[in-house]
């Protein structure tokens, strides 16, 4: 007697009663989302992280997005574990859905939908391949990223210490020429000097 197994397919339900209810489901055969971890056991090369959405929802794009916020919330985890005494003092990182999407990291997902009298609902779940090479890989750019960050920021204050410095030797110069005469007209223009230096710092950055 031959067998044959079905992988994917649509299960209807009536339920019968006082009210007459219809119930459907799409199903697909995934190993990872039957059975976590037992899928982890047979693939151990890898470090494998299940991310649900976490509430019911009414669209597919909904439950993708809490499926990927999750998947966040772990891989994070995981990469301030690897840095953990780099960042005893300071913030760690965190990590977005660009970096899960752009790192490779999604391996599979599953979306689930459920029809019923109260409408559509929707589930997701996504199987994240964190292996220590990928991880390692999103550290190194979250690395460079805050690097790159700091150094514009150290750049900014150099350029407005030395605007500040600048004008309040023009002021300086220009109170004593003048004996002080116009010494509020000079405050206030090296004032607005100073603010029109800082906002040009920022603009231009």
């Amino acid at each position: 007697k031959s067998e044959s197994k079905l992988n994917s397919g649509r299960v209807e339900a009536i339920v019968a009663g006082n009210r007459q209810t219809a119930i459907s489901a799409n199903f697909v055969e995934k190993p990872w989302v039957e059975n976590f971890a037992d899928f982890v056991n047979r693939n151990p090369k890898d470090k494998w992280i299940l991310a649900l959405s976490q509430q019911s929802c009414t669209s597919q794009a909904e439950a993708e997005q809490q499926a990927i916020s999750n998947a966040c919330d772990k891989v994070a985890y995981l990469l301030n574990q690897m840095h953990k005494q780099r960042f005893a003092v300071g913030g760690g990182f965190t990590v977005n859905g660009a970096d899960i999407r752009n790192g490779s990291f999604v391996a599979d997902r599953f979306a689930q939908s459920f029809d019923g009298t109260a409408g559509r609902i929707w589930r997701q779940a996504i199987l994240i391949n964190a292996s220590q090479d990928k991880l390692a890989e999103l550290a190194r750019q979250k690395k460079t990223a805050r690097q790159s960050w700091r150094a514009r920021w150290v750049r900014e204050l150099i350029s407005i210490v030395g605007i500040t410095v600048l004008i309040c030797m023009v002021y300086l110069f220009l109170n004593a020429a003048t004996r002080g005469y116009y010494t509020w007209s000079l405050r206030i223009a090296a004032v607005v000097l100073v603010l029109a230096g800082i906002l040009l710092v920022f603009t231009l950055s």
